[in-house]
């Protein structure tokens, strides 16, 4: 559980960011010209930080739920018509303060259903149509934790050391963001205390958008002999952590940290989990010359990843 999961939650408790193409930003408030073709070819990734274990459940879910019903979709490619609205959605927005969301996401809905026929990558959960990722966040120089879930029309956008470059972009956007409200709060004359908590910085939801349809899939609990199998895990990775080089360490133990939140939580979501394992495990097997005990430890992660069907 976050450290901001006692407080108010607000009305909105997302923050919406583009982190790549980041040049995308200026061009949408600037009206400036995007060039539709070269937004399918080189991708679009969206992310979202919330410190809520539900809001990133239904995230996730609104995820797979649209994917599985636009997986076998007909999509008729007309780049005109396509560029037509785009000019159109950036004209709405130039100099406007504020960016239309639904309209941003169905840019970027576009985007992996035109990716999902013309580009060549391909993803194992879901086929050429969008990928995401999610990890554990450390925000306001590790003061506040949160979800960073990373959602792309290409799967290699997202992979473990591009994730790490875009979750340095969009944490330093946020704590700008999130600095500037707190500043706001301090000068303010009210006595009050804020409605919102300090995560409400406002950037966004994904209202009226066709990703946003769905229910927590039950399908995505962990079963406790897994779950037991995992936490033992968990331990031995802890015990064998000095072996390893400072820069491998840090990783690692970012992953075990947003493991352990699901596994103490009454209601473990499986992705997550999954998700960090799966990074562990990547990290551990492009470790040099690794020792028996990092061998063994790649191998219980194997049958731990296959019990989880993500092998």
């Amino acid at each position: 559980m976050s450290d901001a999961e006692q407080q108010p939650r607000g009305n909105i408790t997302s923050f919406m960011d583009v982190p790549y193409p980041r040049k995308i930003w200026d061009s949408i408030r600037n009206g400036d010209e995007v060039d539709f073709q070269e937004l399918v070819k080189t991708g679009m990734v969206m992310a979202f930080i919330t410190p809520y274990d539900d809001e990133v459940n239904r995230l996730q879910d609104h995820i797979k739920d649209w994917a599985n019903r636009n997986r076998e979709a007909y999509v008729v490619v007309n780049f005109e018509s396509d560029q037509k609205s785009l000019n159109r959605f950036l004209e709405i927005n130039k100099n406007n303060g504020r960016v239309d969301h639904t309209g941003l996401n169905q840019l970027f809905e576009k985007v992996c259903m035109y990716s999902s026929v013309l580009s060549e990558h391909q993803d194992d959960t879901h086929p050429s149509l969008v990928s995401y990722k999610t990890r554990i966040i450390k925000l306001n120089s590790g003061k506040y934790t949160a979800y960073y879930l990373a959602i792309s029309s290409h799967p290699d956008l997202i992979d473990d050391q591009r994730l790490d470059q875009l979750m340095a972009q969009s944490r330093e956007k946020f704590d700008k963001n999130l600095k500037k409200a707190e500043s706001n709060n301090n000068d303010s004359d009210s006595n009050e205390a804020s409605p919102t908590t300090v995560y409400n910085v406002t950037v966004g939801e994904m209202n009226n958008s066709n990703l946003q349809v769905g229910t927590i899939n039950s399908n995505q609990t962990i079963k406790q002999n897994d779950l037991a199998a995992i936490n033992d895990l968990i331990s031995q990775m802890k015990n064998s952590m000095e072996t390893l080089q400072d820069s491998v360490k840090e990783k690692i133990i970012s992953q075990i940290e947003s493991i352990e939140l699901q596994t103490k939580s009454d209601s473990p979501n499986r992705q997550i989990v999954s998700d960090g394992l799966k990074s562990i495990h990547g990290i551990l097997q492009a470790v040099p010359s690794a020792h028996g005990t990092i061998t063994t430890i790649i191998s219980n992660l194997d049958s731990i990843l296959k019990s989880l069907g993500v092998f």
